[in-house]
Protein backbone atom coordinates (compact mmCIF):
# COMPACT_ATOMS: atom_id res chain seq x y z
CA UNK A 1 0.00 0.00 0.00
CA UNK A 2 2.72 2.24 0.73
CA UNK A 3 4.42 1.29 -2.55
CA UNK A 4 1.57 2.22 -4.40
CA UNK A 5 0.79 5.34 -2.79
CA UNK A 6 4.29 6.93 -3.01
CA UNK A 7 5.07 5.58 -6.05
CA UNK A 8 1.80 4.51 -7.86
CA UNK A 9 -0.97 5.85 -7.30
CA UNK A 10 -0.13 9.07 -5.03
CA UNK A 11 -3.45 9.94 -4.78
CA UNK A 12 -4.61 6.52 -3.06
CA UNK A 13 -6.57 6.66 0.22
CA UNK A 14 -6.73 3.41 2.44
CA UNK A 15 -9.76 2.96 0.89
CA UNK A 16 -7.97 1.62 -2.62
CA UNK A 17 -9.11 -2.48 -2.96
CA UNK A 18 -6.10 -4.67 -1.92
CA UNK A 19 -6.63 -6.49 -5.87
CA UNK A 20 -6.00 -2.70 -7.17
CA UNK A 21 -3.15 -2.01 -5.01
CA UNK A 22 -1.73 -5.37 -6.18
CA UNK A 23 -2.39 -5.01 -10.04
CA UNK A 24 -0.22 -1.03 -9.70
CA UNK A 25 2.26 -2.35 -8.09
CA UNK A 26 3.15 -5.43 -9.75
CA UNK A 27 2.80 -2.98 -13.01
CA UNK A 28 4.94 -0.43 -11.25
CA UNK A 29 7.67 -3.02 -10.68
CA UNK A 30 7.66 -4.23 -14.00
CA UNK A 31 7.87 -1.50 -16.23
CA UNK A 32 11.70 -1.98 -17.93
CA UNK A 33 13.32 1.71 -16.43
CA UNK A 34 12.70 0.26 -12.93
CA UNK A 35 14.88 -2.91 -12.33
CA UNK A 36 16.78 -4.09 -9.82
CA UNK A 37 14.52 -4.57 -6.91
CA UNK A 38 14.35 -6.58 -4.44
CA UNK A 39 11.05 -8.13 -3.13
CA UNK A 40 10.69 -10.32 -0.32
CA UNK A 41 7.92 -12.45 0.70
CA UNK A 42 8.41 -13.75 4.28
CA UNK A 43 6.73 -16.85 5.89
CA UNK A 44 4.87 -18.41 2.97
CA UNK A 45 4.36 -21.27 4.80
CA UNK A 46 0.18 -21.75 3.40
CA UNK A 47 0.55 -22.23 0.03
CA UNK A 48 -2.14 -23.28 -2.19
CA UNK A 49 -0.42 -26.25 -3.97
CA UNK A 50 -2.84 -29.25 -5.75
CA UNK A 51 -3.13 -32.35 -3.34
CA UNK A 52 -2.30 -29.99 -0.25
CA UNK A 53 -5.34 -29.72 1.37
CA UNK A 54 -5.92 -26.06 2.98
CA UNK A 55 -8.88 -23.95 3.46
CA UNK A 56 -6.85 -20.50 3.74
CA UNK A 57 -3.99 -21.45 1.65
CA UNK A 58 -3.37 -18.86 -1.49
CA UNK A 59 -1.14 -18.34 -4.27
CA UNK A 60 1.81 -16.42 -3.86
CA UNK A 61 2.72 -15.94 -7.45
CA UNK A 62 -0.17 -13.83 -7.89
CA UNK A 63 1.87 -11.22 -6.28
CA UNK A 64 4.83 -11.27 -8.85
CA UNK A 65 5.41 -8.78 -11.57
CA UNK A 66 5.40 -9.41 -14.65
CA UNK A 67 9.04 -8.73 -15.59
CA UNK A 68 11.89 -10.81 -14.28
CA UNK A 69 14.39 -7.98 -13.72
CA UNK A 70 14.75 -8.04 -10.04
CA UNK A 71 14.37 -10.57 -7.52
CA UNK A 72 12.19 -12.20 -5.21
CA UNK A 73 12.96 -13.76 -2.24
CA UNK A 74 11.33 -16.05 -0.05
CA UNK A 75 11.17 -17.75 3.46
CA UNK A 76 8.76 -20.78 3.79
CA UNK A 77 8.89 -23.90 6.34
CA UNK A 78 7.27 -25.86 3.69
CA UNK A 79 9.40 -28.06 1.57
CA UNK A 80 7.04 -28.77 -1.36
CA UNK A 81 7.09 -25.39 -2.91
CA UNK A 82 8.51 -26.12 -7.18
CA UNK A 83 8.10 -22.95 -8.98
CA UNK A 84 11.55 -21.88 -7.63
CA UNK A 85 15.35 -22.34 -6.93
CA UNK A 86 15.60 -23.55 -3.12
CA UNK A 87 18.08 -23.19 -1.03
CA UNK A 88 17.29 -24.73 2.33
CA UNK A 89 18.62 -23.21 5.86
CA UNK A 90 19.66 -25.53 8.72
CA UNK A 91 19.70 -24.59 12.25
CA UNK A 92 23.14 -22.76 13.84
CA UNK A 93 25.31 -24.55 15.41
CA UNK A 94 26.53 -24.46 19.18
CA UNK A 95 29.48 -21.67 18.26
CA UNK A 96 27.24 -19.72 16.19
CA UNK A 97 24.26 -19.71 18.62
CA UNK A 98 26.29 -18.51 21.42
CA UNK A 99 28.17 -15.77 19.00
CA UNK A 100 24.32 -14.50 18.85
CA UNK A 101 23.88 -14.87 22.39
CA UNK A 102 26.72 -13.20 23.29
CA UNK A 103 26.45 -10.16 20.55
CA UNK A 104 22.33 -9.49 21.08
CA UNK A 105 22.88 -9.48 24.90
CA UNK A 106 26.53 -7.87 25.29
CA UNK A 107 27.14 -10.02 28.36
CA UNK A 108 30.70 -10.40 29.67
CA UNK A 109 30.43 -13.74 30.87
CA UNK A 110 33.05 -14.32 32.65
CA UNK A 111 34.74 -17.80 32.62
CA UNK A 112 38.80 -17.45 33.96
CA UNK A 113 40.13 -14.51 32.33
CA UNK A 114 37.99 -14.95 29.03
CA UNK A 115 34.70 -12.99 28.33
CA UNK A 116 31.74 -15.05 26.44
CA UNK A 117 32.26 -12.31 23.75
CA UNK A 118 35.64 -12.69 23.29
CA UNK A 119 35.13 -16.43 23.41
CA UNK A 120 32.63 -16.57 20.75
CA UNK A 121 34.43 -13.98 18.29
CA UNK A 122 37.12 -16.55 18.12
CA UNK A 123 35.24 -19.04 17.56
CA UNK A 124 33.82 -17.39 14.46
CA UNK A 125 37.11 -16.45 13.11
CA UNK A 126 37.56 -20.33 13.41
CA UNK A 127 40.76 -20.08 15.75
CA UNK A 128 40.72 -22.47 18.88
CA UNK A 129 37.32 -22.97 20.96
CA UNK A 130 36.31 -23.11 24.40
CA UNK A 131 33.09 -23.77 26.61
CA UNK A 132 31.86 -20.16 27.78
CA UNK A 133 29.70 -19.64 30.17
CA UNK A 134 27.89 -22.96 31.69
CA UNK A 135 24.26 -21.44 31.56
CA UNK A 136 24.65 -19.51 27.99
CA UNK A 137 25.68 -23.21 26.74
CA UNK A 138 22.29 -24.72 28.36
CA UNK A 139 20.40 -22.00 27.13
CA UNK A 140 22.16 -22.19 23.36
CA UNK A 141 20.97 -25.21 23.02
CA UNK A 142 17.76 -25.46 24.52
CA UNK A 143 16.86 -22.33 22.02
CA UNK A 144 18.32 -25.09 19.34
CA UNK A 145 19.61 -23.18 16.95
CA UNK A 146 17.03 -21.17 16.17
CA UNK A 147 18.52 -17.37 15.04
CA UNK A 148 15.12 -15.59 16.02
CA UNK A 149 14.94 -17.02 19.48
CA UNK A 150 18.31 -16.73 20.36
CA UNK A 151 18.33 -13.00 19.11
CA UNK A 152 14.99 -12.22 21.12
CA UNK A 153 16.95 -14.07 24.19
CA UNK A 154 19.58 -12.14 23.48
CA UNK A 155 18.06 -8.60 23.37
CA UNK A 156 16.24 -9.40 26.48
CA UNK A 157 19.20 -10.27 28.87
CA UNK A 158 20.97 -6.72 27.13
CA UNK A 159 17.88 -4.90 29.26
CA UNK A 160 17.90 -6.87 32.22
CA UNK A 161 20.27 -7.67 35.32
CA UNK A 162 18.90 -11.45 34.70
CA UNK A 163 21.93 -13.88 33.74
CA UNK A 164 21.30 -16.91 31.87
CA UNK A 165 20.36 -19.20 34.00
CA UNK A 166 17.93 -16.84 35.47
CA UNK A 167 16.64 -17.02 31.54
CA UNK A 168 16.22 -19.89 31.05
CA UNK A 169 14.33 -20.31 33.99
CA UNK A 170 12.03 -17.70 32.82
CA UNK A 171 12.22 -19.52 29.38
CA UNK A 172 11.05 -22.93 30.73
CA UNK A 173 8.16 -21.90 32.78
CA UNK A 174 7.00 -19.78 29.46
CA UNK A 175 7.37 -22.66 27.58
CA UNK A 176 5.46 -25.20 29.97
CA UNK A 177 2.54 -22.38 29.79
CA UNK A 178 2.36 -22.87 26.34
CA UNK A 179 2.09 -26.70 26.45
CA UNK A 180 -0.45 -26.94 28.70
CA UNK A 181 -2.56 -23.86 26.88
CA UNK A 182 -1.71 -24.45 23.40
CA UNK A 183 -1.29 -28.26 22.21
CA UNK A 184 -1.61 -27.13 18.10
CA UNK A 185 1.73 -25.66 18.36
CA UNK A 186 4.37 -26.64 16.84
CA UNK A 187 7.99 -27.37 18.43
CA UNK A 188 9.73 -24.27 16.81
CA UNK A 189 6.38 -22.12 17.20
CA UNK A 190 7.14 -22.88 20.99
CA UNK A 191 10.21 -22.14 21.17
CA UNK A 192 9.78 -18.37 19.22
CA UNK A 193 6.35 -17.77 20.76
CA UNK A 194 8.44 -18.54 24.67
CA UNK A 195 11.41 -16.01 24.04
CA UNK A 196 8.27 -13.02 22.50
CA UNK A 197 6.64 -13.52 25.20
CA UNK A 198 9.22 -13.19 28.05
CA UNK A 199 10.53 -10.29 26.07
CA UNK A 200 6.65 -8.89 25.88
CA UNK A 201 6.62 -9.22 29.08
CA UNK A 202 9.60 -7.10 30.02
CA UNK A 203 8.27 -4.46 27.96
CA UNK A 204 4.64 -4.28 29.88
CA UNK A 205 6.99 -4.09 32.96
CA UNK A 206 8.86 -0.85 31.65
Amino acid sequence: RRIARENVLKSAGDDQDEEGINHQVRQWLSRPDNGGWLMVMDNYDDPQIPGVPSTTGYDIRRFFPQRSHGSILITTRFPRITFAKRLQLGKLDLRQSLAILACRSGREAERGKESLIAITKRAIADMYYRLPDVDAVKLAKRLDGLSLALATAGMYLSHTPDGFGDYLKLYEDSWDDLHENSTELMEYERTLYSTWNLSLKQVETQ
